[in-house]
């Protein structure tokens, strides 16, 4: 009995450990070992499926996490900086008298001017350079239950996130640009 107990203490898994302590107990209570020892090699087998179908899942909301903040995230980013730049570059042509009549339209107004487009660009940088990282940290959680486990994608995830602007960016002023020469962004 000693001896089984001890392999179970010394594989250092509590599976395995209480597995021995029920095999042990039913020795004692004399029951039929080789039914003990069937229903629980199922239960083994059983609660090993189990944890690869939970396995299976938490890698399914990593990856989602890793796409949320590491392609949707930019690629949002890249578009509505775009479409501020864009009104910001237009409001400075437009001259203000000839347009203040139709700037109210029912309970919204339009400002013309009002945030500039290097702030947007500096709340989008701050902005996904955060969501690395709490994106990163949630991956480490979700795969090892640590949160340090996360931080080595923060550069990746980073890296990825300004890519993915930068080349939105590219695209929208080549392929816009292409479209409606007469606007200049910038």
């Amino acid at each position: 009995e000693d001896a089984l107990l001890s392999i179970g203490e010394r594989i250092k898994s509590r599976l395995v450990s209480r597995t021995f302590k029920l095999i042990v107990d039913g020795m004692r209570k004399g029951g039929e070992l080789a039914n003990l020892l069937e229903q629980t090699s199922e239960d083994m087998r059983e609660i090993k499926l189990l944890k690869k179908e939970i396995s299976a899942q938490v890698g399914m909301y990593a990856i989602f996490i890793l796409i949320a903040t590491g392609i949707a995230a930019p690629l949002l980013f890249s578009l509505s900086s775009y479409l501020i730049q864009t009104m910001y570059s237009l409001g400075k042509t437009i001259n203000i008298q000839e347009t203040q009549s139709y700037t109210a339209i029912g309970f919204l107004k339009l400002s013309i001017g009002g945030i500039s487009p290097s702030f947007i660009q500096l709340y989008t940088f701050l902005m996904m350079f955060s969501s690395s990282i709490f994106g990163s940290l949630l991956v480490g959680i979700l795969q090892s239950g640590k949160e340090k486990a996360g931080l080595k994608y923060v550069p990746f995830l980073a890296a990825a996130n300004f890519l993915i602007f930068f080349l939105v960016q590219i695209f929208l002023t080549q392929v816009i640009g292409f479209i409606t020469p007469s606007i200049s962004i910038r």
